[in-house]
């Protein structure tokens, strides 16, 4: 376990002042906190696939790269589908599954339009706040 002090802004606004920030790094644990902010990797798309079954939520967005960070803000996000652009958005379907998952591989289907991209966890990173007294 790596233990960094951080003074980035963005970092002690969560924590009230008089607090030191500190971030935690661990390869390769999958758990959820709260405050957990993941490090992932979206792997090569597959297109004209979709996950079913397993879907947490699904919206509206811009583009692709919108859907990448609702996957990145919600926790229990392993997988998403993007479909094709109507009306000015796409859908995001955000899901806590993968194809690549034991046993899951049954849920990919075909979907004209749609592209089902999974990410990779290469590491968690849980901040602690610390009282200075």
């Amino acid at each position: 376990m790596q233990l960094t002090n951080t003074a980035s802004s963005s970092l002690n606004k969560l924590c009230p002042q008089k607090l030191l920030t500190f971030t935690f790094f661990f390869p390769s644990v999958f758990f959820y906190a709260a405050n957990e902010h993941r490090i992932i990797i979206f792997k090569e798309p597959i297109l004209n696939k979709v996950l079913k079954g397993h879907l947490i939520r699904s919206e509206d967005v811009p583009n692709e790269g919108s859907c990448r960070v609702l996957c990145y803000m919600e926790p229990d996000c392993v997988s998403i589908n993007v479909g094709s652009l109507k009306g000015g958005k796409h859908t995001c379907e955000l899901n806590r599954a993968t194809a690549e998952q034991q046993g899951f591989s049954y849920a990919l289907k075909d979907m004209a339009g749609y592209t089902y991209l999974a990410i990779e966890v290469k590491r968690l990173m849980a901040k602690l706040c610390i009282r200075i007294f």
